[in-house]
């Protein structure tokens, strides 16, 4: 006698509907690296709001409250004040964030 067929186990990654992601979900579906530093590591979390910026060999660990809109990021305060909005672009497995006169556009690649 056959045995039934298992079920197929969800997806936790909404991969069969990738236009149905926001742009926060499609951020926090990997890490990021830095192209120029391997050990510079973005993360976003997208439950508790934040961006966290990472260099283990450096000492450096750093979030940032944020919320993501198509193609801008807002940065805020503690308080809640908001102190940056950086443009970004998002394509396929790159990411480029423009941090301003300061640092430039940085690109960081994904990380799976």
């Amino acid at each position: 006698m056959a045995r039934p067929a298992a079920a197929p186990t969800p997806s936790l990654c909404p991969t069969e509907c990738p236009d149905a992601m926001t742009p926060f979900d499609k951020l926090c579906a990997c890490a990021w690296m830095d192209r120029y530093d391997r050990n510079y590591i973005l993360t976003f979390d997208k439950i508790n709001g934040k961006m966290t910026e990472r260099n283990e060999p450096a000492g450096i660990k750093h979030s940032s409250r944020i919320s993501v809109e198509t193609n801008t990021l807002h940065l805020y305060d503690e308080l809640g004040v908001l102190i940056a909005s950086l443009p970004y672009t998002l394509e396929e497995d790159r990411l480029c964030i423009d941090y301003g006169e300061a640092l430039g556009v940085l690109e960081y690649r994904a990380i799976r």
